[in-house]
């Protein structure tokens, strides 16, 4: 599993999903990141976190790209969904 982005921001480490759709798909790209996707995000973050000894909280953020035609639309959703990684 990888993880898309791995970013400090102040005193927390910020595990960022990137997720991109066609506008007026089915799934908006922060559904599509649903709770199988994220139990492989948290086991990532935590093997990283285990592997470069990090002591900082650890927060989960998705970033949706929403695609129309040419254009694209972008939304950072910080703290997108939680858990006890430390």
């Amino acid at each position: 599993m990888e993880l898309d982005i791995i970013a400090i921001d102040a005193d927390e480490l910020a595990i960022i999903e990137v997720k991109a759709r066609k506008k007026n798909s089915l799934v908006s790209p922060n559904q599509a990141v649903d709770k199988k996707k994220q139990q492989h995000i948290i086991t990532a973050a935590q093997a990283f976190i285990e592997q470069n000894n990090i002591n900082l909280e650890c927060r989960f953020d998705i970033i949706e790209v929403e695609i129309d035609n040419s254009e694209k639309k972008i939304n950072h959703i910080k703290s997108a969904f939680y858990t006890t990684l430390k």
